[in-house]
């Protein structure tokens, strides 16, 4: 062949989900109300990449190269709201795989809740190999597999329960918040020149007049961010010193509040942004601010 020979595969797969759920009750002020809910999510990518030259005979005046890509993403946002005037409750069952085949919702929470690995593996991967084949290259000869596997996870849960202004003596707000989350990855990446079986005839032999590079790179990343939050309140002396209270520390302005003269007491809350890793905006405008805290 006069020119290069490129043996090349990209797989590339990508789960973006974002839920959002949200409850509200309110009493007729002589019962008061249940709100319950939650969110159950589940997001899973198998895929492999994998370029093989395998009983060929390769020649070449220029380079020669067997390069195999594998990428796997999910990024995943669950967001549940939930709020009463008694008693709520709100549940986030939230569980990302990537390289482990699907298993029960039973099995998830137990490996959730456990650290167990009930899940059966079925790697993410990027093979490039060259097996029973002669390469003769003029220039380099390269043999390169890459696995990048990411999770990026973001689970809010806020739960409000607050007594109206008829509640009874007797009455009482309750609020519960429960997350259980997962976030697994297994990938590999293998680059390899080989001679697995000679029966073709065909021994492996690579000449190069240039470089000959045999690389590989195996990444997996899972950066996940959960926020809990369960909070009660009413019209009792005790929930009216703690809206005082926080009213006393609350902030007065933030960076984005413009021009304003500053008095003695006033908070400035300073570095607030806008976006975040996980957001994926269409345009970004100059002025905007981007959190970049999962690098």
């Amino acid at each position: 062949v006069a020119g290069s020979v490129n043996v090349a595969v990209l797989e590339a797969a990508r789960i973006h989900a974002l839920l959002a759920g949200k409850a509200e009750a309110n009493g007729d002020g002589e019962a008061q109300s249940i709100a319950a809910g939650g969110i159950i999510a589940t997001n899973l990518i198998l895929n492999q990449a994998e370029a093989l030259v395998t009983n060929a005979q390769i020649t070449t005046t220029e380079d020669a190269a067997v390069t195999a890509e594998n990428r796997a993403d999910i990024l995943a946002r669950n967001n549940s709201s939930i709020s009463s005037d008694g008693t709520g409750v709100n549940f986030t069952l939230a569980f990302n795989t990537i390289g482990y085949e699907a298993t029960g919702i039973w099995n998830n929470i137990v490996d959730a809740l456990v650290g167990t690995n009930l899940g059966t593996e079925d790697r993410a991967e990027a093979v490039a190999r060259v097996d029973g084949s002669t390469i003769h290259a003029g220039g380099d000869v390269t043999v390169s597999a890459v696995s990048h596997a990411q999770i990026l996870s973001q689970i809010t849960n806020d739960t409000e329960s607050e007594l109206g202004d008829d509640a009874g003596d007797d009455a009482s707000a309750v609020a519960a918040g429960i997350i259980i989350a997962s976030n697994m990855t297994s990938s590999a990446a293998i680059a390899e020149i080989i001679d697995s079986s000679t029966a073709s005839g065909i021994a492996t032999g690579i000449t190069a007049e240039g470089d000959l590079s045999v690389t590989s790179e195996d990444k997996g990343t899972i950066l996940s961010n959960v926020n809990l939050s369960a909070k009660t309140g009413g019209d009792g002396e005790m929930a009216q010193a703690i809206q005082a209270f926080v009213d006393f520390f609350k902030v007065t302005y933030s960076d984005y509040s413009g021009t304003k003269s500053i008095t003695l007491g006033d908070r400035v809350r300073i570095g607030h942004s806008g976006l975040s890793v996980l957001d994926r905006p269409d345009t970004i405008s100059s002025g905007d601010r981007i959190r970049l805290d999962w690098d």
